[in-house]
């Protein structure tokens, strides 16, 4: 954190777009003053700005969650999503494959106790 409290003079208020309906500040203590407000914000209080995402995104997240949930399920259900365990067959079947060629996915990994897959899987 900068600490700007020996800052020789005071910054300039910044200057907002006309879409922002934020009040004014204070300039000696940087709070809302109740008595200086933006004419926008006066007009039409009840309208806030929105993010909307865009088509992309949302076709991106409906095709990358379920993936992401399917991987994160068999690292965390190892060795039962593994081949030959109780959860492998059908869910995790393609995995059998993967594990072979990726070893962090395989019995390799999970026999020497590498903990990576699952902290990864967990954050993703």
């Amino acid at each position: 954190m900068v600490s700007t409290r020996n800052h020789p003079k005071n910054f300039p208020s910044p200057t907002l777009s006309p879409s922002k309906q934020y009040p004014s500040t204070d300039d000696t203590m940087g709070t809302p003053s109740p008595t200086k407000r933006s004419a926008a914000s006066s007009t039409s209080s009840t309208s806030q700005w929105q993010h909307i995402p865009s088509r992309l995104t949302l076709i991106w997240l409906a095709l990358s969650l379920p993936l992401v949930a399917w991987d994160t399920g068999y690292v965390l259900l190892r060795p039962h999503s593994m081949p030959g365990g109780s959860l492998h067959s059908p869910l995790w079947t393609p995995y059998a494959l993967y594990g072979r060629v990726d070893y962090i996915y395989g019995f390799k990994a999970w026999e020497a106790h590498n903990g990576f897959t699952a902290a990864q899987g967990t954050l993703n």
